[in-house]
């Protein structure tokens, strides 16, 4: 599914950038799964034990996520591999498109909502 995340948003940054499209599929993969990581976070922390994360616990889970994903997609060659066997999810591009602009804003609608 995170192949499919960084394929689709490679050819968002692609047609929006003339910078590296990598990097930015990279920080925009890594935000999304930041939101999705930190969200579950902050509230168990603020239900259960009644603590109020500091803005710098969320900042350092991004950083770390987007430091794996920077080695995991772009120093091991991961992102060419991806770009070329343009994956889709059940061979289908529409699905593909709809399933990550839903878990796009998904994500973001957490914050949105709250």
């Amino acid at each position: 599914m995170f192949k499919i995340l960084f394929y689709y948003y490679y050819l968002l940054d692609k047609s929006i950038t003339n910078d590296d499209p990598h990097i930015w599929a990279v920080l925009h993969l890594g935000l999304f799964e930041g939101l999705i990581i930190n969200y579950p976070v902050q509230q168990i922390l603020i239900t259960y034990y009644n603590i109020i994360p500091p803005t710098y616990v969320g900042v350092t889970i991004g950083f770390i996520i987007i430091l794996c994903n920077y080695l995991y997609f772009v120093k091991s060659g991961k992102c060419e591999e991806i770009i070329k066997e343009e994956p889709k999810l059940f061979g289908s591009h529409w699905l593909s498109v709809t399933i990550a602009l839903f878990f796009a804003l998904g994500a973001f609608s957490l914050y949105w909502v709250f």
